[in-house]
């Protein structure tokens, strides 16, 4: 087996071609791709007609533009990963036979010289992906300086091999690949106030008009569109620089912080600590059909923001909170930053809350619940030191630094429970 597939890999990377029968057509799932500057994306291969006889052995030539770079290596799509994968800088093949029971993936040649890679990749088994439609993946990513264009990623020399000695060759092909700026969202070779509306009406749930590609304004590049980037799509707006890719504030990972809801005169207040830290929010609302949210705005409306509000289910609102200048929140009172206009609710919810700082850092926040006066999903509390506290018994309860031990309390004639 051993010094089979040698020689199978030995024909393949000279160019082997006699005994070629027939053509096998490739085609793209998107007739053009769409990316912004420094962004990561995929595209697929796909055979137009699957081969009932599933091929081996599969080379071809990849001759990338400047500015677009192969992430690793092509995955063939019926298959999560390549088991075994030598760099391009070795054509060494394994020295166990078991190895060769696997997927091998060579890659030759040098892309920082002349952009051009030859691929091989066989089996001893037929590859995966042969007999359906979609057969190669591949992870491209952009240089953060590219120019707006349009690009080619061409393939050639597509060569399959089978058992025992067929060949099929593969049309030459070329990947079309749109690029423009990042937070460029309505694609007019901008970045300015529209491309901002755009991501709001997105992530509030509302129709866009016109020709857009909301992932354009992917600023962080991390597949979803959210406050998070709003914020970095001002900045640029703001400032006409993008994103720095090197200094890159990250979300918290597996951080959250609480919240304390508190019924109030208009529905509900919504509490968060220190909310000076942070210049824009973004949350979800859950509340019984039967019950409208008719308002959402700061308790303290002396800075200079913005808050909107859309349904975006019979169940849910979404509120999206920011600063067109970067202004903090008000509140050192963490019982008193947004009142949520919810008339004669019983209960709501509050989801997915996420708070940015100017910095773009991201803080999140558990998903907290009042029901009946009653407060649950909280683990801590930011409780003034002047409040009133009480347990069950009528015993009046001090915090101990500043926190309370979990249980059952009334606070301002409402029972709050510390988890």
């Amino acid at each position: 087996m051993n010094q089979i597939m040698k020689a199978l890999f030995a024909l393949m990377l000279l160019g082997y071609s006699c005994g070629i029968s027939r053509a096998q057509k490739f085609e793209t799932a998107e007739s053009e791709y769409e990316m912004a500057s420094g962004q990561t994306a995929s595209f697929v291969i796909s055979l137009k007609e699957a081969k009932e006889s599933t091929y081996n052995a599969l080379t071809f030539s990849m001759l990338m533009p400047e500015g677009i770079n192969l992430k690793g290596n092509p995955i063939l799509t019926d298959k999560l990963e390549n088991p075994f994968c030598i760099s391009q800088e070795s054509i060494v093949l394994p020295l166990e036979t078991s190895q060769l029971d696997n997927l091998m993936f060579y890659a030759l040649g040098d892309m920082a010289q002349n952009r051009k890679i030859k691929m091989a990749i066989a089996s001893a088994s037929p590859l995966p992906g042969t007999d359906v439609d979609s057969l190669l993946t591949f992870e491209i990513k952009t240089d953060e300086n590219i120019a707006p264009d349009l690009y080619l990623i061409k393939l050639q020399n597509l060569l399959f091999e089978y058992e025992p000695k067929g060949k099929d060759y593969g049309n030459d092909m070329a990947v079309r690949i749109r690029i423009y700026k990042l937070g460029d969202a309505d694609k007019n070779d901008a970045v300015d106030v529209v491309d901002a509306t755009d991501v709001i009406n997105y992530i509030m749930g509302r129709q866009i008009i016109g020709d857009y590609n909301i992932m354009l304004a992917d600023m962080n590049n991390d597949g979803a569109v959210d406050i998070f980037d709003i914020m970095k799509l001002v900045n640029v707006i703001l400032t006409g620089k993008l994103p720095d890719p090197n200094n890159a504030p990250m979300r918290s990972a597996g951080i959250y912080e609480d919240m304390l809801l508190a019924f109030s005169k208009n529905g509900v207040a919504m509490g968060i600590p220190d909310a000076q830290r942070f210049t824009s929010f973004q949350f979800e609302i859950e509340i019984p059909d039967d019950v409208e949210l008719t308002g959402a705005e700061l308790i303290d409306a002396s800075t200079n923001h913005m808050v909107q509000f859309a349904k975006t289910d019979d169940y849910h609102y979404r509120v999206v909170g920011l600063s067109i200048d970067n202004s903090l929140l008000n509140g050192n009172n963490g019982n008193n930053l947004i009142d949520l206009c919810v008339p004669n609710c019983g209960r709501i919810k509050i989801l997915n809350a996420m708070f940015v700082s100017p910095q773009g850092q991201v803080t999140y926040f558990n998903d907290t619940e009042i029901e009946d006066g009653i407060t649950t999903g909280i683990r801590s509390t930011s409780i003034s030191d002047t409040e009133s506290i009480y347990d069950l018994l009528g015993r009046k309860v001090q915090m101990k630094d500043g926190r309370l031990p979990k249980g059952i309390y009334i606070i301002n004639n409402k029972r709050v429970v510390v988890k």
